[in-house]
């Protein structure tokens, strides 16, 4: 289940939440063309892609951090309990607390939580259920969210929507505990090496985030990304991009600057490790998973 890479002197676990095996490829993808598997990239199936090529693979997972100094999460997946407007969020009971504590993380010990945007398969853990009661799960960290995203959430578009009942049960009870701090839109550095960049499109605020620690580099992409079919086809949008321009810029930029830099591309819902590497020439991708 979890997966670890060193970062300079910061070591990075995958900790899954849950695997969503055969999500209908032409629900995700508008552009979706199951031919697209056959471009003599067969080794994405069955890993990524089902052998009837007609879905994808989808992991909903956390990002850990260990760094000398602070314990971080990156997004908290979608949480038990929930009653979710999309069937494979509904009502789950997975042993997340479990699997983070296998992965040497109590809750307790967290410092700070930080969300790329407020999607309901990123801020579900966030809270957890005390009774009748949504209650910060990790209540001695601060929660991070970027502030565009803050004031969508408390938007009738938002609470209305696919998100429904996700500001009610994982982010209003982190501002009543008084636990948020907020990044503006233009993004900046934080904690650890840690830096936050406006990735808009997929939401209004949405962020990636950027690590360097001793001249490696890594890169939280969010939801810039959902499948390695997009590296390969960066205008590809998913079905919940919010801004379908703004989306592809955003897109292109963290493909472009993983390239750039040779910076792990550490993705929220890519299958199989999850993280690889992103290589460039004549204008082209190629992705490697690491």
């Amino acid at each position: 289940m979890s997966r670890r890479y060193q970062i300079g002197d910061v070591e990075v676990t995958r900790v899954r939440e849950t695997l969503l095996p055969d999500f209908a490829g032409d629900f995700l993808f508008p552009d979706w063309h199951g031919a697209v598997a056959g471009e003599g990239r067969e080794w994405l199936v069955p890993g990524s892609v089902n052998q009837a090529r007609s879905g994808v693979n989808i992991s909903i997972h956390t990002w850990v951090l260990k760094t000398p100094h602070h314990t971080l999460l990156i997004d908290t997946g979608i949480g038990n309990g929930r009653e979710r407007r999309i069937a494979q969020f509904n009502r789950l009971d997975n042993p997340y607390l479990e699997r983070l504590a296998a992965a040497g993380v109590m809750p307790h010990e967290v410092d700070f939580v930080l969300c790329t945007h407020l999607h309901s398969d990123h801020v579900g853990w966030n809270t957890r259920l005390q009774g009748e009661r949504w209650v910060p799960t990790f209540p001695n960290a601060r929660y991070v969210f970027p502030s565009d995203e803050l004031t969508y959430s408390q938007s009738p578009a938002f609470r209305d929507g696919y998100a429904a009942g996700v500001y009610e049960d994982s982010i209003a009870p982190i501002l009543e505990a008084g636990l948020v701090d907020l990044i503006g839109p233009q993004g900046g550095e934080f904690h650890d090496g840690l830096a936050f960049h406006p990735t808009p499109g997929h939401t209004p605020g949405h962020m990636s985030i950027s690590l360097v620690s001793k001249g490696r580099r890594a890169l939280f992409t969010g939801d810039v990304v959902h499948s390695p079919l997009q590296i390969y086809h960066p205008h590809w949008n998913s079905a919940f991009c919010e801004e379908q321009d703004a989306a592809r810029v955003s897109r292109r930029w963290a493909i472009e600057h993983a390239a750039e830099h040779r910076a792990l591309f550490l993705t929220a819902h890519f299958p199989e490790s999850s993280a690889g590497y992103i290589s460039s020439q004549g204008g082209k991708f190629d992705w490697h998973f690491a």
